[in-house]
């Protein structure tokens, strides 16, 4: 008696192969609204970082009674705070808590997908820097450190996805 040979063929019944397609779109289904949401959940976390270090330059202005700013540069994506230490000196990086200039803090780079779409103040649309006095008001000073004046109007501060922050040119309260 010779033994019977068994052969397998092993592959994929269209069966199994449409359930594979139609799972797959299941989970793709659910997966494209969640993405959408952490998108969005990005933008209003850089929203939130720009907000705050705006409030801690104006909070370290009227806390150490020395004109504070948060230079933005829309074209690099950075913001940086800066200082005016002594009466007619130069801006100069602020510095943290352990006497270490504070870094350039890039936004995109943080915040994947997010930018800064345009800067606009009193002075200028662009890189500016928005600097806050004694008092807590915005004011207007030149690249040397002069100043030239309290703002008479808001500036603004746009984000992706519709994100803007208003600076107020009176009272330099900070709203989005």
């Amino acid at each position: 008696m010779r033994p019977r040979l068994v052969t397998t063929h092993r592959g994929f019944t269209l069966l199994e192969a449409a359930l594979v397609i139609i799972i797959t779109g299941i989970l793709a289904a659910t997966a494209i609204p969640a993405l959408s949401s952490i998108s969005a959940a990005r933008q209003a976390s850089a929203a939130d970082e720009l907000e705050r270090r705006l409030g801690v330059a104006r909070a370290r202005a009227m806390a150490e009674g020395a004109p504070f700013g948060l230079a933005i540069d829309p074209a690099a994506q950075t913001l940086r705070t800066l200082t005016i230490a002594s009466a007619g000196g130069t801006p100069t990086p602020a510095t943290d808590p352990l006497g270490q200039a504070e870094p350039v803090f890039n936004l995109a780079a943080a915040y994947p997908g997010v930018q800064i779409t345009h800067v606009s103040t009193p002075a200028g649309s662009g890189a500016q820097t928005i600097w806050f006095a004694y008092d807590g008001a915005p004011h207007a000073r030149s690249a040397a450190g002069a100043s030239l004046g309290t703002w008479s109007q808001d500036a603004s501060i746009t984000l992706t996805g519709g994100f803007t922050i208003t600076i107020r040119g009176v009272t330099g309260a900070i709203t989005r």
